[in-house]
């Protein structure tokens, strides 16, 4: 499906509305070059492609290609199902040396180095973990484990440092090893996609799934003016304009979860605990890419309002927006410099994730 897009800000259906009248209010909607959007299917969710000044043959290739690679990684990254890395997991059990399959080792060295720089915050050999909780599946199972089980896997202690990398060769010194890179794996996806449109001499492009955002060139003129949304996901909260090489990527407790005996549980597990933080809603941070943008939010997330400044300085992020479990919002004041207010009813906490002064909040 393709159509013209008035907007400068690409959205999906359901935010168009609220959007609009947003941006009516900024003085935001004006005349722009047209704009091309594809929907297509990757990693079990929706994607957006929007092209601006291309040709439709040339559009019509990149579609296509783009298509058949997010199908085939789709496919080679599940750590559960037929493909490479889920035939990876099986014969991480073995603990002997194995070759890493071409198709899974680029994931696996993203992996491993924001990893390294998360300081365990995030931790991709905790697969086991995952499954045990049940979002392994579509829709997950809504049975959470209990302590004992738990306490059983975090013994084991499971880490991607433990992973030897050499080469192509991979050993695994834990025996209960599994890998699930998460949203990493969809995130460093679109920044291969917009790598791919480089090469075939697309520049102006834009990638949206699922709160996550990747922004390569302009939108003929003027930046991508992407949302922000509020905790929840309910509307937007802030406008950011991203720049010519630039993704914003968010982690919040509401993109994937299930009820159970009333109680709301999520998938972003704090690796040391083995349950869902708790201390944080959502978490937004703008980076060169996207793969290191997603990790470096869902570090942000697990670290919560009261240490997240200190994983952002390890981290190199210097542009981030943390919502806490109250609903109050911190941001960074990079960040908040860039910012087009939206929602004037925010308490919005502005600090400096360098100096971590105390915060100031705005009108």
């Amino acid at each position: 499906m393709s159509f013209t897009h008035p907007l400068s800000v690409v959205v999906r259906p359901a935010l168009l509305a609220p959007l609009l009248l947003a941006l009516l209010a900024l003085g935001g909607c004006r005349e722009a070059t047209p704009v091309n959007t594809t929907r297509l299917q990757a990693f079990g969710e929706s994607l957006d492609l929007t092209l601006v000044g291309v040709a439709p043959e040339q559009a019509a290739r990149a579609r296509a290609e783009l298509a058949e690679d997010l199908t085939f990684r789709t496919r080679a990254w599940n750590p559960w199902t037929a493909g490479a890395l889920a035939d990876l997991n099986r014969r991480l059990a073995t603990g002997a040396p194995l070759t890493v399959p071409p198709s899974v080792l680029a994931l696996l060295r993203t992996g491993q180095r924001l990893a390294a720089q998360s300081e365990g915050l995030y931790n991709p050999a905790l697969g086991g973990l995952v499954a045990l909780w049940g979002f392994d599946r579509i829709p997950p199972r809504a049975d959470p484990p209990t302590q004992r089980q738990l306490e059983t896997l975090l013994n084991s202690a499971p880490r991607i440092d433990q992973i030897e990398l050499d080469g192509i060769e991979i050993r695994a010194a834990a025996p209960g090893t599994q890998l699930d890179f998460g949203r990493l794996a969809p995130a460093l996806a679109v920044d291969l996609a917009i790598a791919r449109l480089h090469e075939l001499g697309i520049v102006n492009a834009l990638i949206q799934r699922d709160g996550d955002w990747r922004a390569s060139g302009d939108r003929g003129g003027q930046p991508w003016r992407v949302p922000i949304l509020r905790a929840g996901g309910s509307g937007v909260l802030a406008i950011v304009a991203l720049r010519r090489d630039e993704a914003l990527g968010t982690v919040a407790d509401h993109q994937r979860d299930f009820i159970h005996q009333g109680r709301i549980y999520h998938d972003v597990l704090d690796p040391r605990s083995g349950r869902p933080a708790r201390a944080s809603r959502a978490v937004t941070v703008l980076l060169p890419d996207l793969a290191s943008a997603t990790v470096a939010a869902r570090a942000l997330f697990v670290a919560g309002p009261e240490h997240w400044l200190e994983v952002a300085q390890r981290m190199g992020v210097t542009e981030a927006l943390l919502i806490d479990r109250s609903g109050e919002v911190h941001v960074t004041q990079a960040l908040w410099s860039r910012l087009e207010r939206i929602d004037p009813g925010a308490r919005i906490h502005r600090v400096n994730p360098i100096t971590t002064e105390a915060a100031t909040i705005a009108p």
